[in-house]
Parts: C-alpha cells; structure tokens; sequence
C-alpha cells in the first residue's frame, strides 16, 4: 500500500507543476478515474467453409492461420487487480477455436466480420475484436454501445 501512495503522491506532485490552476482535490479526482484497457492477440488454426450467395473457391472446406486480436477495458479491476486475465481470454477464444471446424464450432456463416462479432460477445469487457484471416484480409467488430468512449481506448 505504501508503494501505491507513494506513487499517487508523485503523480499528484507532477500534476501540480504541470497544472497549477487546478485545485488539489480535483487533480486526485482525475487519478482515481482510471480507465483500464488491455489486448490479447493469438494465433488459431482452424478450417471453414463459407455459405455465399456466389460461386467462389471460399465455398470449399479450407483453412487459415488467423490472427485474432481482443480489445477490453473497463473503469474498474477485478479483485485480482486485471479487466480480465489473459487466460480467461485465450481459453475462451483459442481454446474454443483452435484447430476445429469453424463450421461445427460456430452457429453461423464463419466470415471473418461474423468471428469477430462472436469475440467481442465473449466478454462484457469487450469492445473490439480484430480477426486477420490472412495477410490483407482483416475483419473488426466493435461495439458501438460500449460505455466507454473510444478516444480512451487502445
């Protein structure tokens, strides 16, 4: 706890010199006002087979190396001082998704945008899914009813 005042007491200091027409209690005000943001990015290896309204080579059983990035916040820690552990995330995602058929595992089209939209509904902490399905091909949810506003975001 001593580190932590000590470090609330330096930021506040720093404040000050930075911000001398602010009054103290509002300087404090703004430090205890955090907003937390975190991402996990991992590698899945996983087949689909998409259902389109046109012929395409997609149409056929294939697979992909994708990359998917998940972006949280929150203003608040859990107990154990995260928005949510990276585990949790990567059991959720890659756990669920690695080296399966996307088709049986997924209970819609497995488009990149329809992936991404499934990551961010994973975690109310979510606001942002990046899905690379292969260098150029990049697909992102967001949640536009997320209450943070997106210029505090990553």
């Amino acid at each position: 706890m001593r580190i932590i005042c000590t470090f609330a007491a330096k930021i506040k200091e720093s404040l000050k010199k930075r911000h001398r027409f602010f009054p103290t209690h509002r300087l404090m005000e703004a430090f205890l006002n955090m907003i937390y943001c975190i991402s996990k990015q991992m590698e899945v290896a996983g087949s689909h087979q998409l259902s389109l309204s046109y012929e395409s080579k997609c149409s056929r059983l294939h697979g992909h190396n994708w990359v998917i990035t998940v972006f949280l916040a929150s203003t608040q820690l859990n107990a154990d001082g995260m928005v949510v552990d990276f585990k949790r995330i990567k059991e959720a995602v890659h756990g669920y998704l690695d080296h399966g058929n996307f088709n049986d595992l997924l209970p819609f089209n497995p488009t990149a945008e329809n992936i991404a939209e499934w990551v961010v509904r994973q975690f109310p902490e979510c606001y942002k899914a990046i899905v690379k399905e292969s260098d150029g091909n990049v697909a992102q949810a967001y949640d536009d009813h997320f209450p943070i506003e997106p210029e505090y975001l990553l």
